[in-house]
């Protein structure tokens, strides 16, 4: 059932989701694809990080707004029509 998560149309079902092991324990883990994004950037001051969950904050920036993710990790970031 596709639903609005931080702006953009996502779907959540189970599929979207991924268990994998870190640190001898499971977590969900899933892509995301975000469109006409000006920034990305880790917070200076990341604050209270939770160790036993891999990543850290990263902040999204587009037109007008900036949205925040805890433990996250990028694995690709590309510009589709370089200048």
């Amino acid at each position: 059932m596709p639903t609005s998560y931080f702006g953009e149309e996502l779907d959540l079902d189970a599929d979207t989701w991924e268990t994998v092991e870190y640190d001898d324990s499971p977590v969900q883990r899933r892509e995301l694809v975000f469109d006409d994004v000006t920034a990305v950037s880790r917070p200076a001051d990341p604050g209270a990080e939770d160790p036993s969950l891999p990543g850290g904050p990263v902040q999204v920036r587009k037109e007008g707004s900036v949205e925040e993710f805890d433990n996250t990790r990028i694995v690709e970031a590309e510009d589709p029509a370089p200048e």
